[in-house]
């Protein structure tokens, strides 16, 4: 599946890695493409990976991800927005997380660990 992650922060680098290895095709997007983290990801999460700016990687993905720090509201296609899940209400997001994840690609067996 191509997907999208927008932002380049630890949300963004811990799910695009994961689902790069998964053998997902992954285009993490930035606000310039180019940038010092998004190349350093794309090196460390192998050949599945790319990156580009927040249209580029929106444009790429069957699902997109957003993993910046607030809610954008991009408008495109479905995005998930992940918002800020570590504050002290994290542990109640997990749920929705994973319900609109089993949703998207209709399976159970999709863990959920967030980095901080």
């Amino acid at each position: 599946m191509r997907i999208g992650i927008l932002g380049t922060g630890t949300v963004g680098k811990t799910l695009g890695t994961k689902l790069a290895k998964l053998g997902h095709d992954v285009r993490m997007g930035s606000r310039a493409a180019g940038g010092e983290k998004a190349k350093a990801w794309v090196k460390e999460a192998g050949s599945k990976s790319s990156e580009g700016t927040f249209a580029d990687a929106a444009a790429h993905g069957e699902i997109v991800f957003n993993c910046t720090s607030g809610k954008t509201g991009f408008g495109w296609k479905e995005v998930i927005d992940l918002g800020d899940i570590t504050g002290g209400r994290a542990q109640e997001m997990y749920l929705p997380l994973w319900l609109r994840l089993f949703t998207k690609f209709k399976t159970p067996n999709v863990n959920i660990h967030v980095a901080f």
